[in-house]
């Protein structure tokens, strides 16, 4: 893998929590950041992770000057040109570094190959469901709970 420095305009596609925390951290190296989500709100809403984070992050976004640009599609990316759609209309915004944070997916083929085993096994954490740590957390205090 190669690894680059992020220019100075950087566009993320994506305002969940590693999109939302890398334009942050951005941000305080002061890049100009832009994060454009296709939801009507970032983080999954104030109902997606504890509120006092939720609001904590969204603020600090705001206090670093972060634009923030929901219902929001982008197009196509050309060289610097970044094209996104929003209410209809197309923009072109200017971008030296565009960064894919749009979600993950659920690996679960370890489990799947265990899972026959004559032995208990469990599926927990991303495994079973891409979620927060907070749901693997609890997801493996209810199986501790009921063994």
């Amino acid at each position: 893998m190669v690894r680059k420095e992020a220019g100075p305009r950087v566009i993320i596609i994506g305002s969940g929590l590693v999109g939302c925390e890398t334009a942050l951290w951005l941000a305080k190296q002061g890049r100009e950041v832009t994060v454009v989500e296709m939801l009507d709100q970032i983080l999954g809403g104030p109902h997606g992770m504890p509120f006092m984070n939720w609001s904590m992050l969204t603020d600090l976004m705001k206090f670093h000057h972060i634009k923030v640009m929901t219902r929001a599609c982008v197009e196509s990316i050309d060289g610097k040109k970044v094209t996104v759609e929003k209410d209809g209309r197309n923009m072109i915004l200017e971008a030296d570094t565009v960064i894919s944070a749009v979600g993950y997916k659920s690996e679960n083929k370890l489990y799947q190959s265990l899972r026959d085993l004559n032995k208990p096994v469990y599926n927990i954490g991303d495994s079973a469901q891409v979620h927060n740590i907070m749901y693997a957390i609890w997801n493996a205090y209810e199986i501790a709970r009921n063994i």
